[in-house]
């Protein structure tokens, strides 16, 4: 059962566009980047970060390949890119949620996780922003993005992979 994605969730992304930690963007307006991990809420937050860090640690980064333009979400009407390789994303996707649930976590959005997980690259469809077919990703790191309210998201940590 999906619960509310309420202030103080969290989620684990690369980021496309680089961002640094500390910066704020309005939840409406993410930067392009790959969804690795989505909202989801901690019960421990430093025991957390420990286990992310040590997957990082652990974690060799991964290329991905960018392919045609789909249309995702509940009611597929999120505009994104697809990833054309999908096995080294959902393995790290899969790394990611076996540690989270070990640290008790709460899962916000259940219809995308494990087997529903589709990596895919976000879309800007106002400002024509978009990655491109054929273009190579290096995710060498994921970020954890907190919602602090309604409208707002904060770049909180970054970790890089081996």
């Amino acid at each position: 059962m999906s619960t509310p994605i309420k202030p103080g969730s969290l989620k684990i992304v690369y980021f496309v566009e680089q961002q640094l930690e500390g910066w704020t963007f309005q939840r409406s307006h993410w930067p392009l980047h790959v969804t690795i991990v989505p909202w989801f809420t901690v019960a421990d937050e430093e025991l957390t970060v420990r286990s992310l860090e040590r997957v990082a640690h652990q974690t060799h980064a991964i290329s991905l390949s960018v392919g045609n333009q789909e249309m995702l979400g509940l009611l597929g009407t999120v505009p994104v890119n697809s990833i054309v390789n999908q096995a080294p994303a959902m393995a790290l996707h899969q790394i990611l949620v076996d540690t989270l649930v070990a640290t008790d976590v709460t899962f916000d959005e259940q219809g995308f996780y494990g087997a529903h997980y589709i990596a895919h690259v976000n879309r800007h469809v106002a400002d024509n922003r978009h990655s491109s077919k054929g273009e190579e990703i290096l995710l060498n790191y994921f970020q954890l993005v907190r919602l602090i309210n309604d409208s707002s998201c904060l770049v909180e940590q970054q970790f890089m992979l081996r």
